[in-house]
């Protein structure tokens, strides 16, 4: 192959990369955003509790350190995050059975009932999102979806994490 064509190959994916790009962040924004003020039943979670309430859900007993690099988190910030979920009354800090020293984290029994509110809540966005996407195309929507997430475990594998 020319070096011409590998420089237009090369200017075509990132063409391609940054409308990506530009897409994922308007629709995770828009998204986010739809309602800045999250009005679940009966309380109210940042983006990033919700986030990390629904990494204790999936994980069950999980230490503050696995959820921080779960998410890509600074586990100063994520501390802060997890307080706030311990004072709602959502998670358990727990020592850890083998050792003392350690902590790990599990949803409290509101935390579950939270956790059912929240991906109800979640559901009903997205319902309202899909509506909006014509029939015939929501099947290659959420392919497209499953390609990029693919894609993206990869990444992370190929960068140890």
């Amino acid at each position: 192959m020319t070096n011409m064509r590998k420089d237009g190959k090369k200017q075509g994916i990132r063409d391609q990369s940054r409308r990506l790009h530009d897409s994922m962040a308007w629709l995770l924004r828009g998204f986010t955003l739809f309602d800045p003020r999250k009005h679940y039943p009966d309380f109210y979670l940042s983006p990033q509790q919700s986030y990390v309430l629904t990494v204790v859900k999936v994980e069950g007993r999980i230490s503050p350190g696995e959820v921080a690099k779960k998410l890509r988190l600074e586990k100063s910030h994520l501390t802060k995050i997890v307080n706030s979920l311990v004072e709602m009354g959502a998670i358990d800090k727990l020592s850890d059975e083998k050792d003392r020293r350690r902590v790990t984290l599990s949803l409290s029994g509101k935390g579950e009932e939270i956790y059912s509110d929240l991906d109800q809540v979640s559901i009903d966005s997205y319902v309202r999102l899909m509506e909006k996407v014509p029939e015939k195309e929501r099947e290659n929507v959420i392919e497209s979806v499953d390609i990029l997430l693919e894609a993206m475990q990869e990444l992370r594998k190929e960068q140890g994490g």
